[in-house]
């Protein structure tokens, strides 16, 4: 799937504000090659204030572009 279609994909997962949806968006941090696209994924979960569950928080962190990291409780946050 070409960045463009994966970044609308994205845009929409967000848009639903479905808790369902955070496994599929952590899985796109963990192996998504575009930053553009892991900027909005991490946007997105900062907004909502989804935890990323513990056994991938080390994984966001590092997948996460600056200025975001994931707090104590685990969620995404914007420094």
């Amino acid at each position: 799937m070409n960045e463009p279609a994966r970044f609308h994909a994205v845009t929409t997962l967000l848009a639903q504000g479905d808790p369902a949806s955070l496994p599929a968006l952590v899985a796109l941090l963990l192996d998504e090659e575009s930053v553009r696209i892991r900027t909005k994924a991490a946007e997105g979960l900062a907004a909502h204030g989804w935890e990323i569950p513990e056994s991938d928080r080390d994984g966001v962190r590092r997948a996460l572009p600056p200025p975001f990291s994931v707090d104590a409780r685990g969620r995404v946050v914007k420094s």
